[in-house]
């Protein structure tokens, strides 16, 4: 919120609403919470029914960080408001219980679109899924650098091309 760039844009009117802290939806005791209106003031759905948004989009890390905000899902359904969710990262070896599978399949089936960054990734989600996901949209990355994971580090004559990436080198798995 610091960062000058931001600063710049909410100067020029752009509204900034800084989540008190990561989403901690623990069942139960969650419920009992959101029937208390002070502290229904901190939830993520109080303020964005407050703000009024035409769609939600959320960045995930990890193809599968929105279970903990499937209080979210729960309210874009209730108010018609369309969700896109974007998926960065999958891997394979998901360890999820077939109820908690099925969960988040109806939540990627119900989003507007599921943005993924490569075609791996999605592949991953609907492998899991067991089932296509027809709303799946791959965003590739912007780099092609057309050459297969087992050419990289390979010997080239002439000048070779520098790469700078931050994290993980997989290009197959980041869609490169």
């Amino acid at each position: 919120a610091d960062h000058p760039r931001v600063k710049a844009l909410v100067d020029k009117g752009a509204q900034l609403w800084l989540r008190p802290n990561r989403s901690a939806y623990i069942g139960k005791v969650d419920q009992w919470k959101r029937r208390i209106p002070v502290v229904r003031e901190k939830f993520l759905e109080t303020q964005l029914a407050r703000f009024r948004p035409d769609v939600v989009l959320l960045l995930q890390g990890g193809s599968y960080d929105c279970f903990q905000e499937y209080h979210l899902f729960r309210w874009c359904r209730a108010n018609g408001l369309p969700f896109i969710l974007n998926c960065s990262l999958n891997r394979r070896g998901a360890n999820f219980g077939p109820q908690t599978i099925d969960s988040f399949a109806r939540d990627f089936a119900d989003a507007s679109r599921v943005l993924f960054m490569s075609t791996e990734n999605l592949r991953l989600t609907e492998e899991l899924f067991r089932e296509p996901l027809p709303n799946a949209l791959v965003i590739q990355n912007p780099l092609d650098l057309e050459i297969s994971p087992d050419e990289v580090g390979a010997a080239r004559p002439g000048p070779r091309p520098r790469l700078g990436f931050v994290g993980r080198i997989d290009i197959h798995h980041k869609g490169l």
